[in-house]
């Protein structure tokens, strides 16, 4: 027998649907015109250089929602970058 908590079907959901993945579609179309619809260069670039920000906003904003629902291995992984960072910068001073 299952232990799982049964939620009534009129209640709503505890969390909202993720968004659907609007990045790829858009760096597949950006990419896809800047190397094949040559007669549109400057046109083209001009959109890439649009979406640049947004795509980087957008990746941005997923890591965070990763990194959020690990709480635990979010803070081991930075401990643990900060821990070889801190290792490679004596091993460069004792080189210096």
């Amino acid at each position: 027998m299952s232990r799982r908590k049964t939620v009534p079907e009129g209640s709503p959901p505890d969390k909202p649907p993720p968004e659907r993945d609007e990045i790829g579609p858009a760096v597949r179309d950006v990419t896809y015109r800047l190397t094949h619809d040559l007669a549109d260069t400057p046109e083209d670039l001009r959109d890439a250089a649009a979406f640049a920000p947004l795509a980087a906003v957008k990746f941005m904003e997923r890591c965070a929602t990763a990194l959020a629902a690990r709480p635990k291995r979010t803070i081991a992984a930075v401990a643990g970058l900060a821990i070889v960072a801190a290792g490679v910068a004596v091993f460069w001073r004792r080189k210096a």
